[in-house]
């Protein structure tokens, strides 16, 4: 598993860290952001390029049936039953953060956080 810091004191020099990311997820972001950006550039170059885009998008099918198999299969943070899916709690959040009321009660990085 990968390390995450947690959120500390900021007069503190040392930051603890959790274990939150497991390497099949890792692994499945960074393939997922390089297919994204062979299938853009693949794209634009058009011609003989098209076989190695559509061999890309399959790769990328192929990732995402993993990460959906992953979700419900996986460890324990890269569960779908981990996730706060409600919208009122979704809502909550960003209003938190934008007041700046927030306290953190999450590992993991969040992408409404600044």
């Amino acid at each position: 598993m990968y390390l995450c810091p947690m959120q500390t004191d900021s007069s503190t020099d040392h930051t603890p860290s959790v274990r939150v990311w497991d390497l099949p997820t890792r692994l499945f972001h960074w393939f997922l952001v390089i297919c994204v950006v062979a299938l853009v550039v693949t794209g634009n170059m058009g011609g003989d390029m098209m076989v190695w885009h559509a061999r890309f998008g399959f790769a990328v099918l192929a990732l995402v049936l993993f990460r959906l198999g992953w979700g419900f299969w996986g460890g324990h943070w890269s569960r779908f039953k981990q996730f706060d899916l409600h919208p009122k709690s979704a809502l909550t959040y960003v209003r938190e953060i934008q007041k700046g009321s927030h306290q953190s009660r999450f590992t993991e990085h969040h992408f409404s956080r600044p």
